[in-house]
């Protein structure tokens, strides 16, 4: 336990701070035993913001991912639905691999 003259030190720090932070305010004046344990609302908030973060960023990667597999999926249907025979030439035709030796 705290002697006496702690205990008015406390006190006088406590009024110190009382104007600019009373939640610390309260934390050196009450005893260890009844101190809540809750956490201060701006730690609170901060926390919340920090999962509310991570989640946005694992939506966000979700629908990267789902765009990336969409234009894949587009680019391999593009490709495969090319006719790519039609850029030979008709026989007959310069180019077409049947031009006279000489």
């Amino acid at each position: 336990m705290l002697s006496e003259y702690e205990r008015q030190r406390l006190q006088a720090i406590a009024q110190t701070f009382a104007r600019e932070d009373p939640w610390l305010a309260r934390r050196l004046t009450s005893p260890a035993e009844t101190v809540s344990s809750r956490w201060p609302d701006h730690v609170a908030h901060a926390a919340f913001l920090a999962v509310l973060l991570g989640a946005a960023t694992l939506v966000f990667s979700a629908v990267v991912a789902l765009a990336g597999l969409v234009i894949a999926i587009v680019a391999c249907w593009l490709w495969r639905s090319a006719d790519l025979s039609d850029e030979r030439p008709a026989p007959g035709e310069p180019g077409d691999g049947c031009e006279p030796a000489g």
